[in-house]
């Protein structure tokens, strides 16, 4: 586990995206992903190569929890609310029970063996991202709104480190903010295309897995360094457009 006093954001500058599934701006909302509700999400990817990760991107939303309060599964029908207040973020790395493994009774993949955990104190570079439309409310009643804010982090700056992967194996991802404050709940947010297996949603422990709202996708990003072919492509590639311009300007 590594702890980081405050968050840091992408340090490597030569780190591209390596998957993305990007935030949902039209009609969604939010799922519940913190310590205090009992309730995180999980999704996750296939490794497309073998170079480790860098960097974590992701984007959430924060909503007004029904009286009591009674924490809700996700953000519809409820009230947008203002942002702050997390105090940390913990990032998990699972690897993969696929469906057809022969102890799961499921009938859907999940989180297995947990493969790396970063606790990272402070809000993970909270930036506001946009503004999407929760409900349409047909009966005329007043539309509901979310703020959707984005968060990074550099996993070099960590005791822990990059996290390494195989190319082609299934993993997954949970992000559990601590948010104290009981005005409030945070989630993470809907993805706009559906990639891969549903995203899951679990008690903090993991002891039932489900999959919310008829099959859902969570927003994120995972970054690495490129492999020294791909840097030597992109190099030739630009090295022929300078001289196609060149070309074009004796011309």
């Amino acid at each position: 586990m590594a702890i980081l006093a405050q968050c840091t954001g992408f340090a490597q500058t030569n780190a591209l995206t390596k998957y993305i599934q990007p935030p949902k701006m039209d009609l969604s909302y939010s799922f519940s992903s913190e310590l205090k509700t009992n309730l995180v999400m999980a999704d996750d990817w296939v490794c497309p190569d073998g170079n480790p990760i860098l960097g974590i991107k992701w984007w959430g939303s924060y909503w007004t929890p029904m009286a009591g309060p009674t924490y809700t599964a996700y953000s519809d029908s409820r009230a947008n609310a203002p942002s702050g207040g997390i105090q940390s973020f913990t990032i998990q790395i699972y690897d993969n029970i696929p469906i057809d493994d022969p102890g799961n009774t499921l009938g859907f993949s999940y989180p297995g063996a947990l493969l790396a955990s970063y606790t990272i104190e402070g809000s993970c570079n909270e930036t506001y991202y946009g503004q999407v439309v929760k409900t349409t409310n047909p009966d005329g009643s007043p539309k509901l709104y979310e703020d959707i804010y984005e968060y990074s982090v550099d996993l070099t700056a960590t005791q822990t480190g990059a996290f390494n992967q195989e190319r082609g194996k299934t993993y997954w991802l949970m992000i559990i903010a601590n948010v104290p404050d009981t005005s409030k709940q945070w989630g993470w947010h809907d993805s706009a295309p559906n990639w891969g297996k549903n995203a899951i949603q679990t008690t903090v422990g993991g002891e039932d897995f489900y999959i919310p709202c008829t099959g859902h996708d969570l927003a994120f990003e995972l970054t690495a360094v490129p492999e020294p072919g791909s840097i030597l492509a992109l190099g030739t590639g630009l090295t022929g457009l300078v001289g196609l311009v060149l070309r074009r300007k004796r011309t």
